[in-house]
């Protein structure tokens, strides 16, 4: 009896293992099928996912890495690191409304026969640099441009910008006159 009982769980452990095994080979099959149709092109990786040939992924904004717990009232409370300013786990993050800029009055387009346009304006936000500002604004944050720009807006120190701060961009060409 011992025998038969010991033969039926060894072929009952062969079986689950070549259950085992065969859903095993089908899962590697699917997972080389899925490579060589994303090595020829017929599907591709992307955050959300796989996506087929032809469509594609668009990312509004990216989290800022920074982790935000739920709190029992509701209000989101932005974990910090120890040692850095901000709130804490125990106090909820303030909800401020952050200011808006001055709306930039209307310029009216120039005439036809006057090919020189007006300055572009800009409100100093907070991050900003000068030379962030030359980079996005200009394509290039050299340092004679940067310079050029902090005289051009009547500035002493070319890392003296604060905050809602007006800045004029003139056009690349009457800036480097």
């Amino acid at each position: 009896m011992r025998a038969v009982a010991l033969l039926l769980f060894f072929a009952a452990a062969f079986g689950l293992a070549a259950m085992w095994q065969s859903h095993r080979v089908e899962s590697l099959k699917r997972e080389r099928e899925l490579a060589a149709d994303i090595q020829q092109g017929k599907v591709g990786e992307s955050p959300s996912g796989l996506i087929e040939a032809g469509w594609g992924v668009v990312v509004i904004g990216t989290p800022s890495g920074v982790p935000v717990i739920d709190t029992p009232s509701g209000v989101p409370v932005i974990d910090t690191p120890s040692g850095v300013p901000g709130p804490s786990r125990a106090e909820p993050a303030p909800l401020v409304e952050a200011p808006r800029a001055p709306e930039a009055p209307q310029v009216a387009p120039p005439a036809r026969g006057d090919a020189q346009l007006a300055d572009f304006e800009l409100v100093v936000e907070s991050g900003q640099t000068l030379s962030k500002i030359s980079k996005a604004h200009y394509g290039t944050a050299a340092r004679d441009i940067v310079r050029a720009l902090a005289r051009y807006n009547g500035l002493t120190d070319e890392n003296a910008l604060k905050l809602g701060q007006p800045l004029k961009l003139p056009a690349l060409d009457r800036l480097q006159r």
